[in-house]
């Protein structure tokens, strides 16, 4: 049975939300109308133009005023929210939806934010709703792959190593850049040996193998929710721990040197430094591939017998990646495929869950990847390096003597003028 709705998309004209739209409009029959709602009109009317759809209509709200987003909910069926940084939008979301009593769909992708929302499930469940937390890329999709291959293994310990491999070439939005600041700082919540640890970012360096056009990437510790959800919710996951890393790798260098050179540290610093890349982020996908992908290496027992599979995505673009599963989430609630109350993670809904989603994104030809050889067909298993002085620190010096050379010739010139 489908139910025709009435869809909000929050953030639908930005660098995500835009693929929520594109995929709404394309296979969700079921809306009678389709709001995109942002504080961007230039780029939503440009959006709707491309796609001439007349279920398509325009809602400029801002995300920060608390009444004038539980207003514009409390018009629709469902919202699907994109608006980022999530570490400052996604629980404000969360709370309006609430008190909207609205369904919501969201592609939350950092820890902190993430372990705020699920102390709302008691709140989401007086209000009778869903909210839908983290159905994105990854989080999402690496989710999905895990709790398929959960059911699957044996009732035994299970080791999920979540890694992610993002083309620099393959976003420009704003809040992922920001994301990506939050991520690589400080210190973030992370499953081992059966319990939580904060663990540090930047470390555990690894070279893994991703689907072509990425081939192998070097990833390393970064903050992400997957380790804040799956093990509250798979109670076998005595691991899971996460990575990612940038393409071309010199994205990852110019990284590494704004933390060592304390340019990123704190929000204020990440919103200055995130604006200077954002406005030259072509110069920064010079070399590299518009695509990404997630891995998720999993280690259990079956039949008996342990094993090493590799799920995975397909290389494909961000916008895809994040945009389509969080329409499908959507799309399955409005049908009335997935339900419930409550904060509500992949890994919280049934186990038939994954399939449902794999089905649909078989109908948008992307295809998730199954190794489950013995050895592996299709990855080389990860590989742990160290990574030398120079290639750690190397740019952090050279970046430091562009500035001693520009004070120098500074200091020389007004010295030539007095």
């Amino acid at each position: 049975m489908v139910t025709i709705m009435k869809l909000v998309i929050l953030g639908g004209a930005g660098d995500m939300g835009s693929y929520i739209v594109k995929d709404a409009v394309k296979f969700g029959t079921m809306w009678t109308e389709i709001a995109i709602a942002d504080i961007n009109e230039k780029k939503a009317n440009k959006l709707m133009s491309d796609l001439k759809d007349s279920r398509l209509k325009f809602i400029k709200v801002d995300a920060t005023n608390h009444t004038e987003l539980v207003r514009l909910m409390k018009n629709y069926d469902i919202a699907c929210s994109a608006i980022g940084p999530f570490y400052f939008f996604g629980p404000k979301v969360v709370r309006a939806a609430i008190q909207a009593k609205i369904p919501l769909v969201d592609i939350c992708d950092d820890p902190d934010p993430t372990q705020e929302v699920l102390e709302m499930d008691v709140l989401a469940k007086e209000a009778n709703i869903p909210i839908f937390l983290g159905y994105g890329w990854t989080p999402g999709l690496s989710n999905l792959l895990a709790l398929h291959a959960y059911y699957k293994l044996d009732r035994g310990p299970v080791q999920l190593n979540i890694a992610w491999a993002g083309g620099a070439a393959d976003s420009e939005g704003f809040a992922v850049i920001l994301h990506l600041y939050y991520a690589v700082t400080g210190s973030f919540p992370s499953y081992q040996d059966g319990k939580f640890i904060d663990a540090p970012a930047g470390k555990g360096n690894v070279k893994i193998d991703f689907p072509l056009p990425l081939k192998t990437v070097g990833v390393f510790d970064c903050g992400h929710p997957e380790p804040v959800t799956i093990p509250r919710f798979l109670s076998n996951v005595t691991e899971c721990t996460l990575k990612g890393g940038l393409t071309p790798d010199w994205n990852n260098k110019v990284l590494e040197s704004f933390k060592h050179l304390h340019l990123i540290q704190g929000k204020s610093r990440q919103k200055l430094w995130a604006k200077v890349i954002h406005a030259t982020e072509k110069l920064f996908a010079t070399g590299g591939v518009a695509a990404s992908s997630v891995r998720v290496d999993i280690h259990g027992t079956y039949k008996e017998n342990p094993v090493h599979w590799v799920y995975c995505t397909p290389s494909i673009t961000m916008g895809e990646l994040t945009g389509i599963p969080a329409s499908i989430a959507a799309h399955l609630y409005a049908e009335e495929k997935i339900s419930g109350t409550g904060v509500l993670p992949p890994e919280a809904l049934p186990e038939n869950t994954p399939l449902l989603f794999f089905e649909e994104l078989k109908k948008r030809n992307i295809e998730m990847i199954f190794d489950e050889n013995k050895p592996l067909k299709h990855f080389l298993p990860p590989d742990p390096y160290t990574p030398g002085f120079f290639a750690k620190y190397g740019l952090t010096i050279l970046i430091l003597l562009f500035f001693v050379l520009i004070l120098s010739g500074a200091y020389w010139l007004i010295l030539s003028l007095l």
